[in-house]
């Protein structure tokens, strides 16, 4: 049987480079961390879909509201924002493009005026 106090009872190490986050908070950080390389390593392979997007909000939601929110609703929020981000309408996705993005016709003039 578990005692009730598990948490006073496990030490679990401080990391001040971090800042003085505890551990419970930082584990669901790397989980969502984790989950987004994943999408990122299998991208080609990820399914979107409106159906799948608009339920994995709303299993987001029931998660928040009746528990394992670490468990189910991290992973279908991480789904829910890749949807809603492929999905997203064309004025909205504008936003970094000149700078995060550079067009190939300026990196291949700056590679041949260097050379």
């Amino acid at each position: 049987m578990c005692p009730s106090n598990w948490r006073t009872m496990i030490r679990l190490p401080s990391l001040p480079f971090l800042g003085w986050i505890p551990m419970e908070q930082l584990l669901p950080v790397g989980f969502m961390f984790a989950l987004g390389a994943l999408a990122e390593l299998y991208r080609t392979k990820l399914p979107i879909n409106d159906l799948a997007g608009v339920a994995a909000f709303a299993l987001f939601l029931a998660s928040c509201r009746y528990g394992a929110f670490t468990v189910v609703g991290l992973p279908a929020f991480a789904y829910g924002l890749i949807w809603l981000a492929a999905r997203m309408p064309g004025p909205l996705t504008k936003v970094g493009t000149k700078v995060d993005c550079p067009t190939a016709s300026t990196s291949t003039r700056s590679r041949s005026s260097s050379a």
